[in-house]
């Protein structure tokens, strides 16, 4: 089914959605098997993409192919995150597949990095 097929207008202005199902699911068994699977949401959102000026994708906290679909389409990543240490454990796994997914599947998101913009965690440390 194509993007604009399911999107939702909402009582927002200029805010729409894209819900998903529970089909989402079996979503990343079914793609094992496909050609450039890490790159299905981005070729489905592509009919979208000049008719908003941001589209945000919310992942669950897992480093699975949905989520590496959603880096490949993604031009930058929002992380929140609660200050304790199994989370910032997940986020150097996650960083690590970021810049994985950059230099094999996205290359251009880090063209449009902003060096100026950076992470920072409790009391000012560095990540």
């Amino acid at each position: 089914m194509a993007a604009d097929e399911v999107l939702l207008k909402t009582a927002v202005p200029n805010m729409d959605l894209l819900p998903s199902n529970i089909d989402l699911s079996a979503a990343e068994v079914q793609l094992v098997s496909e050609v450039a699977r890490e790159s299905t949401l981005q070729r489905a959102l592509k009919p979208l993409m000049d008719d908003y000026d941001y589209i945000v994708i919310d992942c669950q906290p897992s480093l699975g192919l949905l989520t590496v679909n959603a880096l490949t389409a993604a031009h930058k990543v929002i992380v929140p995150l609660e200050c304790e240490f199994f989370a910032l454990r997940g986020v150097a796994l996650l960083t690590e597949t970021i810049e994985k997914v950059q230099e094999r599947l996205n290359p251009g998101a880090g063209a449009r990095r902003d060096p100026r913009h950076h992470v920072r965690l409790a009391h000012g440390a560095q990540p």
